[in-house]
């Protein structure tokens, strides 16, 4: 009579274990998903991952392209037309985050192996203040890194593209090459305090 007693004891106790082990499992993989998001931009792009909700939202077309453009002075470059877009954070959560230009093959109509994008500059703005310029293939497309974002805040961003005129452009390049560049904006995102962009760590 004991050893039936004994027997649902420990298939509910093995069941409780069991039970735990899941619960626990189920929150480390919801607590890594709520800090890290990486996703490129697209005409509206947003992470909802408990908490924290970060949005891309483009004003303009997605693609960020410069093509069949003469080299320019940096004065002349940073006033083309700017491609505008706001990062908002619609979550409970302060998230840290940062911007790349990133190049889309699928984008190069005779293929990205033909062109060349050593030569092309951009203009980055936040907001209404100072504009950083660079070159896009020195900073990896590296826009912006380690902001930080508030709940219910949003900042808006722009930039412009032009082929550097202080560079000395070899000409036999544009008969192999050609000088340009089809990308579109990454947002990386992860919980403030978190340092690994790659892992959410």
């Amino acid at each position: 009579m004991e050893e039936m007693e004994k027997k649902p004891s420990k298939l509910k106790i093995a069941s409780m274990v069991f039970g735990l082990v899941f619960l626990v499992a189920l929150v480390i993989g919801f607590t890594f998903a709520l800090f890290k998001f990486s996703d490129i931009g697209n005409e509206e792009n947003i992470i909802d991952t408990g908490t924290l909700v970060m949005k891309i939202d483009d004003d303009a077309s997605d693609v960020i392209s410069i093509e069949n453009a003469y080299p320019v002075s940096d004065e002349d470059g940073m006033k083309t037309d700017p491609y505008k877009f706001t990062v908002e954070n619609n979550g409970t959560l302060t998230a840290k985050y940062r911007l790349r230009l990133v190049k889309d093959p699928t984008l190069y109509p005779n293929g990205i192996e033909n062109a060349d994008s050593s030569h092309i500059k951009y203009g980055f703005q936040k907001g209404d203040g100072d504009m950083v310029i660079g070159l896009i293939d020195e900073t990896e497309g590296i826009l912006i890194t380690d902001e930080v974002l508030t709940s219910q805040h949003s900042e808006t961003y722009s930039i412009r593209l032009w082929i550097d005129s202080e560079e000395d452009i070899d000409g036999s390049l544009f008969e192999t090459k050609t000088l340009e560049f089809h990308g579109r904006v990454q947002l990386e995102a992860i919980h403030n305090g978190r340092t690994d962009y790659e892992t959410g760590k």
